[in-house]
């Protein structure tokens, strides 16, 4: 996971090449105690170094403008906002020349480019045949409801929680067109009894981040710098 992560924030830095860059973190930054087979050690306060430590190689990147991190699940972040509210604090001290806030649900402008971010929305599907169903649904409700009340929907809606990447770009047509995209973003987080469970054993899960490269107030390109690793044994029986 580490070694993915470094990879990736690599991936950004080419990327930007001395570009402003701004961040959106979706949640669940510790796991808390609900599930405690996923820790490495039994002290609270371990894992809240544990998601500090993370943070630094991202606060590394140059020319790292704005950061925010949306409040995740209260059984991860020990209710409150706790997690992401200390670890917060602990990096706008280290890091004064960057803006960086904890928000519920985030509706933020890249010049002028609109990103509805929170953590948690719908999956990708639990069948591989119905999968972006309901990101499509989930997205058009938020467009038409935007529309109804006369206000412009959001051109990228970002969601986390389900340990997967997957996009889907929808549609609305009328006097007027609009588009708007929606990703199911990937996490560096992996599988416990728990998430096998609740999964229904599915055999993988996304590993990485996803970068918007975004000029003059429009998407230019998507970047996922992912992997999918398989979880199943393979052997001869």
């Amino acid at each position: 996971m580490w070694t993915s992560y470094l990879e990736d924030l690599d991936n950004v830095k080419r990327l930007a090449d001395g570009a402003p860059i701004v961040t959106i973190f979706n949640g669940d930054m510790t796991q808390g105690v609900g599930h405690p087979s996923h820790l490495v050690s039994t002290r609270i306060v371990d894992q809240f170094e544990i998601a500090y430590q993370a943070f630094r190689p991202l606060m590394a990147l140059p020319n790292l403008r704005t950061l925010r991190i949306a409040s995740g699940t209260a059984s991860h972040i020990f209710s409150g906002q706790t997690s992401p509210l200390l670890i917060t604090e602990r990096l706008k001290a280290q890091c004064p020349a960057v803006d960086i806030e904890t928000v519920f649900h985030g509706l933020g402008s890249v010049d002028s480019f609109t990103i509805d971010y929170a953590h948690h929305g719908p999956s990708s599907g639990i069948r591989f045949w119905t999968r972006g169903n309901q990101l499509r649904y989930y997205l058009k409700s938020i467009m038409l409801k935007d529309v109804a009340d006369g206000r412009e929907p959001p051109e990228m809606v970002t969601r986390g929680h389900f340990h997967d990447f997957w996009p889907e770009t929808v549609w609305v047509l009328g006097k007027r067109d609009w588009k708007s995209d929606i990703i199911l973003l990937p996490s560096y987080c992996g599988m416990n009894e728990y998430g096998r469970q609740a999964t229904q054993s599915r055999s993988s899960f996304s590993i990485g981040l996803v970068a918007l490269e975004i000029e003059n107030g429009k998407l230019v390109n998507t970047h996922p710098f992912y992997r999918t690793p398989d979880l199943r044994t393979r052997e001869e029986l």
